[in-house]
């Protein structure tokens, strides 16, 4: 088991997505300053949910906090795709489209931070 969780530690934090996702950012239309916007949306909340996460992992256990960040990172994937799929096939504003992009980097930093 802690051969596993030391090889899933090692990958998560290669952090190979993040250049995907920039791609996906710039496909869906989104200038750098909005992308750093969310980039930095996500980093303070990580930061925050940091203390609250080892708590809850203290209390209820590593796994469930492992399934928990792996749940959260599956709803924030899913979001970001399907707000792409609607960013591209219903050609949805900005003013639209961010609340959504907001809402996927919250579950992608409760995911990091677990």
């Amino acid at each position: 088991m802690l051969r596993r969780f030391s090889l899933y530690g090692f990958l998560k934090n290669q952090q190979y997505y993040d250049y995907f996702l920039l791609l996906a950012f710039i496909q869906m239309g989104l200038s750098y300053f909005l992308i750093g916007v969310l980039i930095a949306f996500r980093e303070i909340m990580i930061n925050i949910i940091e203390i609250p996460s080892g708590a809850i992992a203290d209390l209820y256990g590593r796994r469930k906090s492992m399934i928990l960040s792996f749940v959260a990172y599956i709803i924030s994937f899913v979001t970001f795709g399907l707000s792409g799929m609607a960013a591209m096939q219903f050609k949805l504003a900005l003013h639209t489209l961010m609340p959504l992009l907001f809402l996927a980097m919250s579950f992608f930093a409760i995911g990091d931070a677990f």
